[in-house]
């Protein structure tokens, strides 16, 4: 993974001077807090201000090579602007909700060898998994709790779980979630 890291460490230290806010979702977060597993791309969540949405698009692709050709349609259809940081493909995801904002916020910084990168909690990539159906993201759920159940923080993700599963209408979810819970020790209340 050379390319990965080093793409993501340049593109990491890139919005860092333009003073955008980010964390690193998907499937590098995943080798970092669970399972780890091969990924060729990177997902990057970012916040940006509405009223700044178009320059910072027009920002980013003077910087790098859009995978799209009209980006502003696109992000405006889809919230992400695929990019290549040099031969790695990234997908800047745009925040949208509020919960994003503050996860990002509460993103770990993480060194690599070539520097540090803001990683999405253990706990928020859970939160951001488990809303999906695909086989792939409830594995990525149950590495994060194989690995790291001791140290999550279950009076930030319970709460939170109940949430979604109430707004989407899904107690499934809230089922499946606790009784991951009980198989790695932590029932929750």
């Amino acid at each position: 993974m050379p390319d990965l890291d080093q793409a993501l460490v340049t593109i990491a230290s890139w919005l860092d001077q333009q003073r955008i806010p980010y964390m690193v979702i998907g499937g590098f977060a995943v080798t970092i807090w669970g399972e780890p597993r091969f990924t060729r791309d990177l997902d990057i969540t970012v916040s940006v201000p509405a009223e700044k949405l178009l320059a910072t698009i027009a920002l980013v692709r003077s910087e790098y090579t859009s995978l799209v050709a009209d980006a502003a349609k696109f992000v405006n259809e889809t919230r992400v602007l695929p990019i290549m940081a040099g031969s790695v493909p990234v997908y800047l995801i745009f925040a949208a909700l509020p919960y994003e904002d503050a996860a990002i916020g509460r993103a770990k910084p993480i060194k690599l060898k070539t520097g540090t990168v803001r990683i999405c909690s253990p706990e928020d990539l859970v939160l951001h998994k488990i809303v999906s159906e695909r086989a792939r993201d409830r594995e990525d759920i149950e590495g994060i709790f194989r690995y790291r159940h001791a140290e999550l923080d279950y009076e930030y993700l319970d709460p939170r779980v109940e949430e979604l599963a109430d707004a989407l209408a899904d107690r499934n979810m809230v089922d499946w979630y606790r009784a991951l819970r009980k198989r790695w020790g932590k029932v929750s209340s």
